[in-house]
């Protein structure tokens, strides 16, 4: 059995249960398998440590089997209909949040700066989801629930590779879609998926929060003072984007990035890799464990940090400090006109590259580039150091 399908099932088991023990379960799951395939386990040596699906089900306790009812939790008055939907809102809210589980979500500017929710239900009103919506103290909830009364009460047993399953029947319906157009500059937005997409089209506002479990998250065109992206499996893929601090987190999805201005950008991912194309902003903190790095831009400090993956850097502008540590990975730095930087990289076993228009050999591992004011510490366990330049002097 191969991971994908592994979690494939236990994606399938953990159906009944309430979204927050599915996603909490999902990523604790991802964590493991990227973290022991770290250390260089296999697929089948990770599952056989995880275990039966089913021992760890029957340790939940029933009280999460429940779906959550939102609605429960709050004063307003909670709406649900059947079919597709498209409504026009009021824009005194300070804030949405949008939790669509299966189905995809697009969040655009509106053309009149005017709120519009638009459900398109591909499946009729005899779908597995249903709409809802409700509001309190100026927060406006929306999002799409499902609709346990189409599911069939029988079970399905699965014998597979070892594995028994009982696993609840439930008819497999296409995935809707919820576009959200909201006025430019709205004040704060959240957005949640269990496994549907997410995709961000010419938006602005003060804060915005994502989080997907196995959906991919797109965004073109969007500026926002704070963003905080999390995907366990699916991957992120940031496009124009303009932020003071941009946090993106993923479990085993890869992080793209281009044409970025972030003053502060965090990127993190046990196991995808991290490619940053074009950026401009103040600091850098990106780290993976079995991915690769590829970064290219202007920053004032970079902090890059990977397990068993390589890093490809290249850096332009008032460069002040860069700290690189690779595990297993080997480390290749292009360094263009980088004024007075201090730059250290160290790899375990792999081996480290330098280009420069011009170095100086200070010491068995020390170097000054171009007119002296940037320094380069070069360390490695069993690596190589190659340094290639215009002009070296010793």
């Amino acid at each position: 059995m191969t991971k994908s399908e592994y979690m494939k099932m236990l994606e399938i088991q953990l159906g009944k249960f309430s979204e927050s023990v599915r996603q909490e379960i999902l990523e604790d799951y991802e964590n493991h398998f990227a973290e022991a395939m770290s250390q260089g386990k296999t697929e089948e040596e990770i599952i056989e440590e995880l275990g039966d699906i089913q021992d760890m089900i029957d340790e939940i306790p029933e009280e999460d089997i429940a779906e959550e009812n939102i609605a429960e939790e709050f004063e307003g008055e909670k709406q649900e209909f059947e079919g597709s939907v498209k409504k026009e809102y009021s824009c005194g809210y300070r804030k949405i949040v949008a939790d669509c589980k299966a189905a995809d979500i697009i969040l655009k500017s509106s053309i009149d700066n005017k709120l519009y929710v638009n459900y398109e239900n591909p499946d009729g009103t005899e779908s597995g989801q249903s709409f809802y919506q409700y509001e309190n103290d100026g927060v406006f909830y929306v999002g799409v629930n499902k609709n346990n009364a189409t599911a069939s009460n029988k079970n399905v047993t699965l014998n597979f590779l070892g594995f028994h399953l009982d696993i609840p029947f439930q008819k497999s319906y296409e995935a809707g879609k919820m576009t959200i157009e909201i006025p430019q500059g709205f004040p704060e937005i959240e957005l949640r998926t269990t496994s549907g997409d997410i995709e961000l089209r010419n938006v602005s506002g003060e804060i915005l929060r994502v989080k997907t479990t196995s959906g991919d998250f797109q965004s073109e065109l969007a500026e926002y003072r704070q963003m905080t992206i999390s995907a366990t499996s699916g991957d992120i893929d940031v496009e124009s984007v303009k932020s003071d601090r941009l946090e993106l987190s993923a479990t085993s999805g890869d992080i793209t990035l281009e044409r970025v201005d972030a003053n502060e950008l965090i990127a993190v991912t046990s196991s995808g890799d991290i490619e940053v194309n074009e950026f401009k902003g103040a600091e850098v903190s990106v780290k993976t464990g079995s991915g690769d790095i590829e970064f290219n831009g202007e920053t004032h400090t970079y902090n890059g940090r990977s397990g068993s993956g390589d890093q490809e850097l290249e850096f332009s502008g008032a460069l002040n400090m860069v700290n690189i540590v690779a595990g297993s990975g080997s480390i290749e730095l292009n360094l263009n006109n980088n004024g007075g930087a201090s730059i250290t990289t160290y790899t375990g076993s792999g081996d480290v590259g330098i280009h420069a228009d011009e170095f100086t050999q200070k010491g068995e591992n020390h170097y000054v580039v171009g007119n002296g004011r940037a320094t380069v510490t070069v360390r490695t366990g069993s690596g190589d150091v190659d340094i290639i330049n215009k002009v070296c002097t010793r």
